[in-house]
């Protein structure tokens, strides 16, 4: 991910940026990517309530991350379903959590082909972080 030479020359030519500072914003950035990657990496194969194992990040927007998990509680016999669970943010207001228990409720009231079909909503003591459970397409 690190620049070469040559590309850092290139980007101080055309932006009159001095080279070395540059370098030490191309080494920044692969610092934050890597500890990024690091956090997500101690994710996956995480257990969520001693049932959901964590496969992948699936996406993240302004009301959390979501997650493509498998339920360790299925029977082998059951045809697994592709399962996601939805992490509100650590740092979430009273009215934040609101909000989202509102959207649970909500999409659990719905039913229709294109609309997650949710299931659970629940807290993580160990991520101190509220989340529900929804099947996905």
């Amino acid at each position: 991910m690190q620049k070469t030479e040559g590309q850092i020359n290139e980007a101080a030519k055309h932006s009159g940026v001095h080279r070395t500072t540059l370098y030490r914003l191309d080494s920044k950035i692969l610092l934050y990517l890597q500890a990024a990657e690091r956090i997500e990496v101690s994710m996956t194969s995480r257990l969520v309530l001693n049932r959901y194992q964590i496969l992948k990040l699936l996406g993240e927007g302004g009301m959390g991350r979501v997650y493509l998990v498998r339920d360790l509680w299925k029977k082998p016999e059951e045809k697994p379903l592709p399962l996601a669970l939805k992490f509100l943010p650590r740092q979430a207001t009273a009215g934040e959590i609101a909000s989202f228990k509102q959207e649970f409720e909500v999409l659990r009231q719905l039913n229709h082909p294109h609309l997650a079909q949710v299931y659970d909503f629940g807290f993580d003591a160990e991520r101190n972080q509220h989340f529900f459970h929804f099947r996905i397409f």
